[in-house]
C-alpha cells in the first residue's frame, strides 16, 4: 500500500524566526527519500497549550475519511500539547491504521523499533497521569490532616449559630436572617439542616 502522507508543522507564534516552511520543506525531503506521496499540508499558527489547533483537527479528520494513511510531523511536541493528548490522538489514529514518523526523533511507527517507542510513551504518558493522580490525591490527604475539612472556612462563628437559631425560632425566613447577619443564604440553609 502507497503512502498518503499529512505533513504537519506547527509554530508557537509567528514571526521571531519561526518559520513552518522550514519544518514543511524538510518533511516533502523526508517523502521524497521514502517515496512517499504526499495529500496534503496541514500547518498551526499557536502555542501547544491550545486546545484548538484547526489544522490538526483537519488532518485527523482528512485520517479518519481514509485520505490519508501516514501522518509526518517534524517533532512530537510539535503534534502534541502534552503526553495525555498525545497518547490519546496516537492510539486513537493507529485504531485507524495511521502510521506516524516524527523526523526530529526519528520514529517511524511503520517499523517495529518504531512501534516500540511509541508504545513506550503510551505507557510514560500513562505513568505521568498515575503520578498526577496519587500526588493530588495525597496532597488531598494532607490538607485534610491539618485542617480537617476541604474547602473554605464558615463563617459562622458560636454566637451567629445562636443568633440563626434565635431568629428562625421567631419565624424568620432563610432570606430575612441571612440579610440580618450579613451571611450567605446556603450557609444559613446549610447550618439549618445540620442541626434540625
Amino acid at each position: 500500500m502507497t503512502n498518503q502522507c499529512g505533513l504537519y508543522g506547527r509554530v508557537s507564534t509567528v514571526g521571531l524566526g519561526q518559520d513552518p516552511k522550514q519544518q514543511i520543506d524538510v518533511l516533502k525531503s523526508v517523502c521524497e527519500q521514502k517515496s512517499w506521496n504526499i495529500f496534503g499540508e496541514y500547518v498551526d499558527y499557536c502555542s501547544g497549550a491550545k486546545s484548538r489547533r484547526p489544522e490538526l483537527d483537519n488532518l485527523i479528520q482528512d485520517c479518519i475519511s481514509k485520505k490519508i494513511n501516514t501522518i509526518v510531523c517534524w517533532s512530537v511536541d510539535r503534534f502534541s500539547r502534552n503526553a495525555e493528548h498525545f497518547i490519546s490522538t496516537v492510539n486513537e489514529l493507529q485504531s485507524l491504521g495511521i502510521t506516524f514518523y516524527f523526523h526530529q526523533q526519528q520514529i517511524d511507527s511503520s517499523t517495529p523499533m518504531g512501534k516500540c517507542l511509541l508504545q513506550m510513551c503510551s505507557v510514560l504518558g500513562e505513568l505521568e497521569r498515575t503520578l498526577i493522580r496519587e500526588r493530588i490525591s495525597m496532597g488531598v490527604k494532607t490538607k485534610m490532616s491539618k485542617v480537617g475539612t476541604w474547602g473554605r472556612k464558615s463563617n459562622l462563628t458560636p454566637q451567629v449559630k445562636k443568633k440563626v437559631i434565635e431568629l428562625r425560632k421567631q419565624g424568620f425566613g432563610f432570606n430575612k436572617i441571612a440579610r440580618e447577619l450579613k451571611v450567605g443564604n446556603g450557609t444559613i440553609i446549610n447550618f439549618l439542616k445540620e442541626v434540625a
